[in-house]
């Protein structure tokens, strides 16, 4: 099912390129705070996590005055720790992002556009430890991951050769990022700066 929704959007945005107008760079400036989910053997660990960076870069096709979709590149650096009165647990997930969203924009609203797509995040490197001895390793991770994002943008400064929107986006992990029957999901809520250059 995830597969067929991820192959949908991809022939939809190579018809929005066959009539693209214009081309342009977009760059992604941010923070992001993740959302770790973790249930195994029927009990949920509540992690806590610290801000990250939200850095993204790639082109935007299409209208950007209308509809439009990017191709962005960026990293995912999650830290995170479980304690209680018997155990301390943290775990740590490097992944390489890969998104697409689909973006609509508004004329004359405070909102400059919205913008729905798919994510394909690879595994780099991940660990998790349980008062300090390992416990996981990343043969039992995902080495591919899916998620949705959502985004928001606001009206910033517009001009001819340079947008800049403040955003707010929502990750949300299609799939547990456990491959051995775990529950496992890496969610995330970003906001920042969205920076469009057309050519």
């Amino acid at each position: 099912m995830i597969r067929l929704g991820l192959t949908t959007i991809f022939i939809l945005c190579l018809s929005v390129f066959t009539y693209a107008q214009q081309l342009g760079f977009q760059f992604y400036q941010g923070v992001n705070k993740p959302m770790v989910s973790f249930e195994a053997n029927g009990k949920a660990l509540s992690y806590k996590s610290n801000f990250t960076s939200d850095t993204r870069i790639g082109v935007w096709i299409g209208d950007p005055y209308k509809l439009s979709f990017s191709v962005l590149m960026g990293a995912s650096t999650v830290n995170a720790i479980y304690t209680s009165k018997e155990i301390i647990s943290s775990f740590s997930h490097s992944s390489l992002l890969i998104d697409v969203p689909i973006r609509y924009a508004f004329l004359e609203s405070p909102i400059s556009s919205i913008a729905v797509g798919p994510s394909l995040g690879i595994l780099m490197a991940s660990s998790q430890t349980t008062n300090g001895l390992p416990v996981r390793s990343e043969t039992i991770l995902n080495q591919a991951n899916y998620s949705l994002l959502a985004e928001v943008s606001f009206t910033g400064y517009t001009s001819d050769k340079l947008n800049i929107h403040p955003y707010m986006c929502y990750r949300m992990m299609l799939n547990s990022a456990d491959s051995d029957g775990d529950n496992l999901h890496l969610n995330g809520l970003s906001f920042g700066l969205r920076m469009d250059f057309s050519k």
